[in-house]
């Protein structure tokens, strides 16, 4: 089984990791009351937490820290902040029910599969270059729908079945990778 270390919390990419989780209330305060400087709060949060989640992996390759609870860490709070966020943009209209219902889904189900190879097979899953895009597409939705350009409506819906087709891509080719591990 894999041997995820708590000490490891001590890590520099572990603690910015960890850091990153205060951005989930920070998303849900700024949505209290969803004006123009909140709007913008909003977005600055997007862009710092995903800045601070690149900085998380620099770091654990530079340092040579790369740690099973990192590898752990780091996914899981992506994912507490996207749910975060998908339910905020759903509650306030800025995007469809069926986009939210696809991204909280692939997060659930990512994190459900990881937990299970985690037991089962030895192995945290990473992500790789269709994750990374895909959670970048859902991060460009966001912002857009934060900047109103639900207005534009082809260009924004065109964005969103973009995004949807990138979000099923990922499932499949995450699945893919999984099931290639087992075998």
């Amino acid at each position: 089984m894999v041997k995820i270390n708590i000490k490891d919390w001590k890590r520099i990419p572990n603690l910015v990791s960890l850091f990153r989780i205060i951005f989930v209330p920070m998303i849900f305060i700024f949505f209290k009351e969803l004006n123009n400087q909140n709007r913008w709060a909003i977005i600055f949060c997007l862009i710092l937490f995903s800045l601070l989640d690149n900085l998380d992996g620099f770091l654990a390759r530079k340092l040579n820290q790369i740690s099973e609870f990192g590898k752990l860490i780091d996914p899981l709070v992506d994912k507490i902040f996207i749910i975060s966020l998908a339910i905020n943009l759903y509650h306030y209209n800025l995007l469809p029910a069926w986009f939210i219902f696809i991204v909280i889904i692939r997060d659930i189900l990512i994190m459900f599969a990881g937990l299970i190879f985690i037991k089962h097979y030895n192995n945290v899953p990473s992500s790789d270059i269709i994750g990374k895009m895909t959670v970048g597409a859902i991060g460009i939705i966001s912002v857009l729908s934060l900047l109103n350009f639900q207005r534009l409506k082809l260009i924004f819906d065109l964005s969103i079945i973009l995004c949807a087709f990138l979000i099923f891509l990922s499932l499949i080719n995450y699945g893919y990778k999984q099931f290639k591990l087992i075998k």
